[in-house]
């Protein structure tokens, strides 16, 4: 034991960085400690509740009761180690007390310690798989945003093509209406023209009309002319008989 180094040598050096004081010699380099370091100790315990801390008190009790005990060993039978081992002995009880009492305190800061131990795996666990959720979650997110991007240009796309074809229809819808601006004033035309073509159809039949009342009337004129040739003619007849009457009247008188 003197020879080999102490397994606890790290967790003492956490515990107590530097070596105590004691009023025993050092048996193989290794300081003992008075009993006033077993008050530090359960100090350090009653105000250190951590599963941890009480483990490494517990250590170190178990080790300075060992060298306690070592040197009580040594030093027994010599008159200069009477009043040292007396004390010693004082001291190994006060120790295996407090290792009692820390044994005591341990065991059911142990279960706890696993308790939480476990507890603290469960968690871990839960949040590994949260990790891997929210792994899978920003995934997601991220194609869907891509997504959301390839379909926003899309509908740029298509809406631009809406748009140009918009246009264009508004051009053509221009251009028909024009056309049927010109049609309208076509059929007006060919309206006004139905209506001169009627007119000039009644106009060429009273054209001939006319013409046939016209040439009537010469006909009547010149049947009027002939009545009133032959009514001179027999005008002129009578009166030259009636002349020739007359005439032959007044011989015949004139004769007798």
């Amino acid at each position: 034991m003197n020879s080999q180094s102490r397994p606890y040598d790290s967790i003492y050096a956490l515990v107590s960085p530097t070596p105590p004081q004691t009023e025993l010699d050092s048996l193989d380099g290794r300081p003992l400690f008075s009993l006033s370091d077993t008050a530090s100790v359960s100090d350090e315990a009653r105000a250190s509740p951590g599963v941890a801390t009480d483990l490494i008190l517990t250590l170190r009790s178990n080790e300075y009761l060992q060298v306690s005990r070592h040197a009580i060993c040594d030093r027994q039978g010599t008159a200069t180690g009477a009043h040292k081992t007396a004390h010693a002995h004082a001291r190994i009880q006060s120790l295996e007390d407090q290792v009692q009492r820390l044994q005591h305190q341990g065991q059911p800061l142990e279960v706890q310690n696993r308790a939480l131990e476990d507890n603290l795996d469960e968690h871990t666990q839960e949040l590994f798989g949260v990790y891997q959720e929210n792994d899978k979650l920003q995934h997601a997110k991220q194609c869907l945003e891509a997504n959301i991007k390839n379909i926003k240009a899309n509908c740029e796309r298509k809406l631009n093509g809406q748009r140009t074809l918009l246009g264009r229809l508004s051009e053509r819808l221009e251009r028909l209406r024009g056309v049927q601006t010109e049609n309208e004033r076509v059929r007006s035309v060919e309206k006004e023209r139905e209506y001169l073509r009627m007119v000039l159809v009644e106009c060429k039949l009273k054209e001939q009309e006319y013409k046939r009342k016209g040439q009537e009337q010469e006909q009547q004129q010149e049947q009027i002319a002939y009545w009133k040739a032959e009514f001179e003619a027999l005008e002129a007849k009578d009166e030259l008989q009636a002349r020739q009457g007359l005439l032959s009247t007044t011989k015949g008188f004139l004769g007798a």
